[in-house]
This record gives structure tokens, C-alpha cells and sequence, in this order.
């Protein structure tokens, strides 16, 4: 049945658009967990190497979305540019599938020379779309795609809609971070950072290969870490690094460095003006470096670390790696 819409009153149009917008909720809205993931830095990765490379590492992207989104329910639904809109019907798929997907990259990366990586980084929102089964659209999608635009590399990003409908065992997992602003709309918004690593890949012991000493990293948010020692000063570091030989000792600094534990990443902060090689690099006082199982850390050419997720097995005296008694 056609509508004379030109002899419709004001009434009746206001009538027609309750019945439209009635139908259309009834029909197509659908409540949905929904991702935002992109590509951090692909314009430089552009500018550097150019459009071929460029548009391989958006395949690489898509290949790995794709790989991890089987056996789920999620699909993407949209791409542009070096991002991805991705739906899901519910919230712990949502969860999971973005878990996977950076613990495998990070894998992927952990043998590949720096200049062959690339990071992302995912946003999570829960709420009410339009969607007819293919397309997915409303205020839902265009906020997740905006608050992804706000999250840090590597970092997977849930707005508290999607965190409130999380079943209770993945709450440890979600820290609160300070609310967001977006340019253009009024409110700020809670958000949450999701801890995303296994923790059997955090190391959490290091060893001074001069003298076989395993030293167990302890749960603190900042562990100092350097020569001094006294029980009775708050300044004594956390671990306390030294050799036998107190000549060669006083060339490590008294506080050398930090590790400190930021969501679920081991970083090492250089301190002291001293020597500090993270893996054949040098830091400079206040600059810092990822820590992963295997790192080397060298300082001022006397002392050599290596970071274990467990103890190891110490060599025997008679090998390259001498064994001393723990210090």
C-alpha cells in the first residue's frame, strides 16, 4: 500500500516515524559485542617501505583476524583503511578471540628482527546495533571505533558496558584505567585495560651468569635493583646485584635500575649514568626496554643477566659458566 505523503498532517508523520522506528528495533536491533582493531604506525610503515609492503602487512592483518576468529561466531563485518570492525554475540567470544589474537603476534614477533613487526591494538564495547545480519551499524560501532583511536599499542581496551556483562572469572584480568574524552561529545567514559599475556611467558626470575645466582623477580609494581644493600634504610634495593670481587662490584651502580611490571609486561629502567645493554642496546638514564624470557642484560661490562620464567639448571663448575655459592 502506497502513502500519499504530501497529504499526511503533522500528526500523522509523527505517528508513521513511532511505527518506523518501532519496527526497525523490533526487526533489526540486536545487542552485540563489538571490536574495533587496527594496525598502530601502518602510515609510517607506509612512508618507509612503500605500497606494496604496506598493503601486505594490511593482508598479514586480515590473514591473522581471520585465522583467529574460527571456531567463534565472530565475523568482520567492515574494513577500512588498517582497521577492522568486528562483531560477536557475545562478550566472553569477544574477549577471547582478542586474547588470542595478540598472544599469537606476540609470538609471531618474539624471533623477528625489530624492523619486520608490527603492533595492534583492539577496543571492546558492548550495546544495542542495527544490524539485518550483514551490516552492523549505530552508536555502538561508532564509539568503539573512536575510543580504539585512545588505547596504547599492544593494548586491549573494554569499555565498562562490555566489562559488565564479562562473566566473573575474567574481572582479575581488567584494571581500571582514567576515564576517556573524545573531541566533539560531552560525557567521559570508563574504560579498562584487559591483561592479555600468559603468564608463563613473564619472566620471573633472573640469573648473574658469573656466578650462577637465580634471584626470584618479586610482585611489585617497581623493583629496584643495584649494589646497595642495608636492612636498615627503605633505600636497600629490592635485589641486590654484586660479585665476589668487591673491586669489580663497586662498578655496578647503587641503584642501577628498575624493573617494573606495567599491565602484563616485564620493563627494564635504566637508572644510572653506569652501562645498561638490554639485548645489544644500550639505555640511557630514563630510557626503558621490554623485558622477555631470554633477555640479556649486561651492566657496565662486569655482570651479565639473563631473565627465566622458572629456575634453571645451573652449570657445573667445570664449564664455561662458573658456580659460585649465592651471594
Amino acid at each position: 500500500m502506497s502513502i500519499d505523503f504530501e497529504s499526511l498532517t503533522l500528526t500523522d508523520i509523527i505517528r508513521l516515524q513511532n511505527q518506523l522506528s518501532n519496527n526497525l528495533a523490533q526487526r533489526f536491533e540486536k545487542r552485540l559485542a563489538i571490536i574495533f582493531n587496527d594496525i598502530v604506525g601502518s602510515t609510517a610503515y607506509f612512508q618507509r617501505y612503500g605500497d606494496q609492503a604496506g598493503r601486505q602487512l594490511h593482508q598479514r592483518h586480515l590473514d591473522l583476524l581471520a585465522a583467529n576468529l574460527e571456531g567463534s561466531d565472530g565475523r568482520i563485518v567492515d574494513t577500512a583503511g588498517d582497521g577492522a570492525l568486528i562483531a560477536f554475540t557475545r562478550i566472553e567470544d569477544a574477549t577471547e578471540f582478542s586474547i588470542r589474537l595478540h598472544r599469537a603476534l606476540w609470538r609471531m614477533h618474539r624471533s623477528a628482527l625489530s624492523e619486520h613487526r608490527w603492533q595492534t591494538r583492539t577496543c571492546i564495547h558492548w550495546g544495542p546495533t542495527l544490524t539485518d545480519g550483514t551490516t552492523v551499524a549505530g552508536d555502538t560501532v561508532n564509539l568503539c571505533a573512536k575510543l580504539a583511536s585512545t588505547v596504547r599499542a599492544e593494548g586491549i581496551m573494554l569499555t565498562s558496558q562490555a566489562v559488565s556483562e564479562l562473566p566473573k572469572h575474567y574481572l582479575p584480568a581488567c584494571h581500571s584505567l582514567e576515564s576517556v574524552h573524545l573531541l566533539g561529545l560531552p560525557d567521559t567514559f570508563e574504560i579498562f585495560q584487559l591483561h592479555w599475556r600468559d603468564p608463563r611467558e613473564i619472566p620471573r626470575y633472573l640469573v648473574v651468569l658469573e656466578t650462577g645466582q637465580q634471584i626470584a623477580i618479586p610482585d611489585k609494581p617497581v623493583i629496584s635493583c643495584g649494589r646497595f644493600f642495608d636492612q636498615t634504610s627503605v633505600d636497600s634495593n629490592d635485589i641486590v646485584l654484586a660479585l665476589p670481587d668487591s673491586l669489580l662490584s663497586k662498578r655496578i651502580s647503587r641503584w642501577h635500575f628498575e624493573l617494573r611490571s606495567e599491565a602484563d609486561q616485564l620493563f627494564l629502567r635504566a637508572v644510572s649514568d653506569k652501562p645498561t645493554m638490554v639485548n645489544g642496546v644500550n639505555l640511557r638514564k630514563g630510557e626503558q626496554a621490554v623485558i622477555e624470557i631470554g633477555a640479556r642484560v649486561q651492566l657496565s661490562g662486569i655482570m651479565t643477566l639473563t631473565f627465566e620464567p622458572e629456575p634453571v639448571q645451573l652449570a657445573s663448575q667445570d664449564q664455561t659458566l662458573p658456580h659460585h655459592q649465592s651471594l
